[in-house]
């Protein structure tokens, strides 16, 4: 299992597709390490997204928890900035949190 990622910033900016992840590789016992944003503004514009993910034979990605008073994204959906997936081959997904 990997470790967790803390980023604590007041104001953390993500533009033009900026990536923040963690990823691993390995097999069915195999989870990515978790991605935890700590702020008061958080901004993730123009394909810029949040990523755990695991590849693996079943690996399952980590979670994703934003804790900030304000998030803002210019994306279809939240799900296109915080991704949390495992890459098999159904592309399962595993839960994003914003608290």
């Amino acid at each position: 299992m990997g470790s967790t990622l803390l980023i604590k910033a007041d104001h953390l900016k993500l533009f033009n597709v900026s990536q923040i992840s963690t990823s691993v590789f390995g097999d069915l016992t195999t989870q990515c390490g978790n991605v935890e944003i700590n702020g008061i503004h958080f901004v993730a514009l123009d394909g810029s997204k949040v990523m755990a993910t695991a590849t693996a034979t079943k690996g399952l990605g980590g979670v994703i928890t934003v804790n900030t008073d304000m998030f803002l994204h210019n994306a279809l959906s939240i799900g296109d900035v915080l991704d949390s997936s495992r890459i098999v081959g159904n592309d399962k997904r595993a839960p994003n949190t914003v608290a």
